[in-house]
């Protein structure tokens, strides 16, 4: 049980023997400090940059970084957040894949999708501003009101009211004002593909069958500086990671819930909520940058919003039946922003799998795939389909029919859909953003034939950032507001944890060094790739 609840992907760096140590890859990954040289966990001495490096041949998802206090070479994965002396010799993604594949989860690598030019775009885009008005009889821009016919399965659609009584942010949840679409809301809709991925007309012939694209908004902590969601998730001292964490966690739990309501054979979803949303945290809160501790507090946080993910995901399954969930992930090879996205997932997944929590056979991962596309090839072999739209609070499809957000999942997903986009035409009122009151949406679902369906109260995020707070207050056993060396060390020693893994659990948490771990150090250990399970189960199941 002192496993670390990340499961290791392979190392790069050196042979696996099967064994794991408290740290997802004790030799890879370091106990960050100011200096790298002052790191425990770097393997060997520092050398010269080896003959594989210096000739160019780096593995892909790989940096050469260079330590001013030993003047010597070492390697940083941005996509992993491993760090080494030695020469990597694999892409981390790789190794993932390859050991996912040995544990008999499906895996499969299509052809890289090209996008069309920005030309072709705009052609499909308009032609399907054409078939909105031809479907519904009104001319684009009118109210919905002005429609002289439904859209085809319109209504199907569903509405999954969740008014997010006990979320852990702060802020109104359900919609209204700016807002069409609750915080925890999750809307279904019926739809069919009319464009493949390289946005080619497919040509209808009797035999396609619609599918269901649920429409659920993450929360957006990270897009610009004025991302809509930080401040309801932040305090003086930066993001709230467990309240984050948790409320993202809750959406995941609605996706799954409206998805079994529906009974859904399978799910087609891509990491969700952590491209955009994420990508200009660090302007809000720099301990996020990528010059603090090279990223890794962002690298340990996508891996905790697909560990949560994960983790309802099993929860679910463990009491409905969910079928069979089709990750469509993506690699640059550039160790960016899609490499660590698509990374966590692969880790969580093989956690998941590993701890024997899932299934093998419940997952599929499809790299390069295109999900719309997935989606319909599933739902034309007789499954019951749910393809997963991170969509926008204030307009279902956001502003697909404007020449902005050119490679936005949701504005494309509406582009190369008539009937998505028809039926957010009604759903909406048309084209303009408005005032809502907070039943718009629910009152729009029900006037095209739809059904409004509540989700019952849970109670679980904000259970569990309590329990996170009590227990660091119970291991702060002289109530000064942080934990001691020896605190920290008495409470792990009954856990069961030995001498070494103590030391190596306080040094991962004491991120400044001063021999403390204050709530905020607590909290970013306990959601981190460092966490040892039998820790985080201590502290959110007591």
């Amino acid at each position: 049980n002192n496993q670390s609840h990340r499961t290791a992907t392979g190392s790069c760096v050196a042979s696996r023997d099967g064994k794991r140590a408290l740290s997802a890859n004790r030799h890879a990954h370091m106990v960050w400090t100011n200096s790298v040289s002052s790191g425990r966990e770097l393997r060997s001495d520092p050398g010269t940059v080896p003959q594989n490096v210096s000739d160019g041949t780096l593995p892909p998802g790989w940096e050469v970084q260079f330590d001013e206090e030993s003047q010597k070479t070492y390697f940083f994965s941005p996509v992993s957040g491993e760090i080494t002396w030695d020469p990597p010799t694999c892409d981390p993604m790789d190794a993932a894949i390859a050991e996912l594949g040995s544990l008999r989860v499906h895996c499969k690598t299509l052809r890289k999708i090209h996008p069309p030019g920005d030309s072709r775009r705009c052609e499909v885009r308009d032609g399907t501003k054409r078939k909105v008005e031809q479907e519904l009889g009104l001319t684009f821009g009118q109210s919905a009101q002005n429609a002289r016919a439904l859209p085809p399965f319109s209504k199907n659609a569903s509405l999954f009211k969740d008014r997010g009584d006990v979320m852990c942010g702060r802020g109104t949840a359900e919609a209204g004002g700016t807002h069409l679409l609750g915080r925890f809301d999750v809307l279904a809709v019926g739809a069919l593909a009319d464009f493949d991925s390289a946005w080619k007309y497919i040509k209808a012939d009797g035999n396609k069958r619609p599918f269901w694209v649920l429409h659920a908004a993450a929360l957006n902590i990270g897009e610009s500086e004025a991302a809509s969601d930080f401040q309801d998730y932040s305090s003086h001292a930066g993001l709230d990671v467990v309240g984050y964490v948790e409320d993202m966690g809750h959406i995941f739990e609605n996706i799954l819930t409206a998805s079994v309501h529906l009974a859904g054979t399978d799910i087609v979803m891509f990491p969700f909520g952590m491209g955009a949303f994420l990508r200009n945290l660090w302007k809000l809160d720099s301990q996020f940058s990528r010059d603090h501790r090279h990223g890794k507090q962002l690298i340990d946080l996508r891996w905790a919003l697909a560990a949560r993910f994960m983790e309802a995901l099993c929860k679910t399954a463990s009491t409905s039946k969910v079928g069979t969930v089709h990750f469509c992930l993506f690699t640059s090879g550039k160790g960016d922003e899609t490499d660590a996205n698509t990374f966590a997932f692969l880790s969580a997944v093989l956690n998941a799998v590993k701890s024997r929590q899932l299934n093998s056979r419940a997952v599929n991962i499809l790299m390069n795939a295109d999900a719309l596309g997935i989606a319909q090839n599933l739902a034309d072999e007789g499954k019951v389909v749910m393809l997963v739209n991170g969509a926008n609070r204030g307009l279902v499809g956001n502003h697909w029919f404007t020449d902005g957000a050119r490679m936005a999942i949701d504005e494309n997903l509406h582009r190369r859909s008539w009937r998505m986009a028809a039926t957010a035409y009604m759903l909406n009122g048309g084209a303009q953003v408005v005032a809502r009151q907070p039943n718009d949406l629910a009152a729009a679902v029900e006037w095209i034939g739809g059904t409004v369906v509540p989700i019952p109260k849970s109670d679980d995020g904000e259970e569990r950032k309590r329990k996170v707070i009590e227990k660091f207050k119970a291991w702060d056993t002289d109530n000064d507001g942080r934990i001691s060396r020896k605190e920290m060390s008495n409470v792990l020693s009954k856990l069961g944890f030995e001498a070494g893994d103590v030391d190596m659990c306080i040094a991962a948490a004491d991120l400044n060094n001063d021999g403390f771990v204050s709530y905020v150090e607590f909290v970013g250990w306990l959601y981190s790739a460092e966490r040892p399970n039998a820790v985080f189960l201590n502290v959110t199941d007591s």
